[in-house]
């Protein structure tokens, strides 16, 4: 059964970079499983940025369009005040390579945000 997914994410998905290219390759895998697959930038991936596109994050994102909703850990900021609606209403997974309390991110606010991503289904923690 194809579903259709709705994956949250901020900055500029068209980089070259690791996780970026990481999530090209999932979506082209899943799109080849015959999965429907929406990438949502929701912001820029500076976190005072996140924090002023955090408003409008929640009206831009139609969740009953899709099967489940997947978070980019590093769209934390953007989504942390969407997140407990979201998951009311469609299943939460939280794709996270790695949390940047973890990486030595020096934003007080980090562990908050990330707490609520850690309360999604997070892929790889095998929950």
């Amino acid at each position: 059964m194809p579903y259709t997914i709705g994956f949250l994410t901020v900055g500029d998905p068209h980089r070259l970079t690791g996780g970026y290219l990481y999530h090209r390759e999932v979506f082209r895998r899943w799109r080849a499983q015959g999965h429907r697959v929406d990438e949502i930038v929701l912001g820029p991936a500076d976190v005072d940025g996140q924090l002023a596109a955090a408003p409008q994050a929640g009206s831009r994102i139609s969740v009953d369009r899709y099967d489940a909703i997947i978070v980019d850990a590093l769209a934390r900021a953007v989504v942390a005040p969407w997140l407990e609606y979201w998951r009311t209403r469609r299943p939460l997974l939280a794709l996270i390579h790695e949390l940047p309390a973890v990486a030595g991110a020096s934003d007080p606010r980090e562990r908050e945000w990330e707490q609520a991503l850690l309360r999604a289904r997070c892929a790889g923690r095998g929950k």
